[in-house]
């Protein structure tokens, strides 16, 4: 951007892009098709075979199985009458079921409405 000397800046060219003698879009082609692309590796570090990929998802394997028997532990462990009472949704479904528990009850002793019920 630049000052056109009032202190203004000139916003018609901040957009503009210098064109370019490469050709973006074969070079795109070329890097999906793994064309001229150099395999680098850190120094020292040889390509993995099929054995060392199946050691890597056995390894794997393990360490997702013992995160998930560490978390089915620590959810049955956590699942105590503190953490059930701490919650605001226990104690509106045990308002809720007071409420619709006592108007059950309370219709129990009362008659079936006739027809003759509502006459004055």
């Amino acid at each position: 951007m630049s000052s056109n000397g009032n202190g203004d800046i000139d916003r018609d060219n901040e957009f503009e892009i210098e064109e370019s003698s490469i050709d973006w879009d074969s070079e795109w082609k070329k890097v999906l098709n793994d064309e001229g692309q150099p395999v680098q590796r850190e120094p020292g570090r040889a390509a993995w075979n099929e054995g060392d990929r199946l050691k890597q998802k056995v390894k794997l394997a393990t360490l997702d199985a013992t995160i998930l028997a560490t978390k089915a532990k620590k959810s049955a462990t956590s699942l105590n009458a503190s953490a059930l009472t701490s919650d605001w949704k226990f104690w509106v479904g045990i308002i809720a079921l007071l409420s619709f528990g006592s108007a059950f009850i309370g219709t129990m002793g009362q008659e079936a409405y006739t027809d003759d019920s509502f006459m004055v």
